[in-house]
Parts: structure tokens; sequence; C-alpha cells
């Protein structure tokens, strides 16, 4: 399966080739079933199944008591390529609070998915995300020590066992 979108804008997938043409810019002038070359498209062929969900995710409350190690759960599995430690990722999330269930943060809600390397986070998300296949949503539930430590440590999450739903975009 792929998508993909032609110079002049029309947006396609295998699914809508049934015998429509599309007017395009190339040399020949149009796009057909069967004759969609890789420069047609604008940029790369994507495969649908490695997409990851597309909105953005309600956050189960939990019930008992907070974990005190990491707790990882994939919610979807990704078909694209397996994160590695260190690697640079491009994601979507939203962060609750454990016990209140209060969000505290989401890149949904700023409108734009979020690149960083993996390096530079807290030890939850560098232990949480490896081996997450892009595609993927999955579910993080970090103890304080792999957050912001302890409440004593100033951060306004310090002490807190958070809850991260994260859908891995890309991996660089």
């Amino acid at each position: 399966m792929f998508d993909g979108t032609v110079f002049d804008g029309t947006v396609f997938d295998d699914t809508v080739f049934d015998d429509t043409v599309f007017d395009d810019t190339v040399s020949d002038g149009t796009v057909s079933r069967g004759t969609v070359p890789r420069t047609v498209l604008d940029g790369t062929m994507t495969d649908p199944s490695a997409s990851a969900p597309a909105t953005k995710p309600d956050v189960d409350f939990p019930t008992g008591p907070a974990p005190d190690t990491l707790q990882i759960r994939d919610l979807t599995v990704g078909h694209g390529e397996h994160a590695r430690p260190g690697d640079r990722v491009r994601v979507h999330y939203v962060g609750v609070e454990f016990d209140t269930g209060a969000e505290f943060d989401s890149s949904w809600n700023r409108g734009e998915a979020i690149e960083f390397p993996l390096t530079g986070l807290i030890k939850g998300w560098q232990d949480g995300i490896p081996g997450m296949q892009v595609g993927g949503r999955r579910e993080l539930v970090i103890p304080p020590e792999q957050a912001y430590g302890a409440a004593s440590s100033g951060h306004r999450l310090g002490g807190k066992t958070l809850i991260f739903v994260i859908d891995l975009l890309a991996v660089r």
C-alpha cells in the first residue's frame, strides 16, 4: 500500500486508482494506476500501516497505586523503523499526572509534533521509547525517579508519577 501527493496537490493512495487519471506537471502530463513513479510524489512514499494515529489520544485514568518502575504498554504497534537509544525522534505526545489525571503537556495542543534527541530527555523516555516502531503509539507510566525526581527537586512535576502517550512519527 502507498499514498502521496501529486505535484498538482491531488492526494492519492492505492485505493483510489480505479481508472482515475491525475493531471500533473511531470513530462508525460498524467499519472494513472500502475504508472506512479517515485518522482511524482511530494517527497516519499509512505506505508499507511506505519502511520501513527492521527488524533490526540485519551489517556485512561489508572486504578491502584502508582508503579515504582517504568511501565511500557504498546497501544498501537508500528510497522516502521525501530527507535534505538540515542536516536533523534519526532513524536506527538500527551502527558498527564498519574494521581489526578491532570494534563500538564501536549504537543497536540500546540498543533505540531516535536523532534529531539532521546539523550536529552527524562530517563523514562530514554528507556521507554527505544524498541518502539515508527507508526506506533505507546503508553509510558514513569515513576518520579525516572521523570523529574523527588518533590524536593524544585521541578513542578517533581515527586509525581507521570503518564505519557507517545506517537512515534519518525526516527532520524
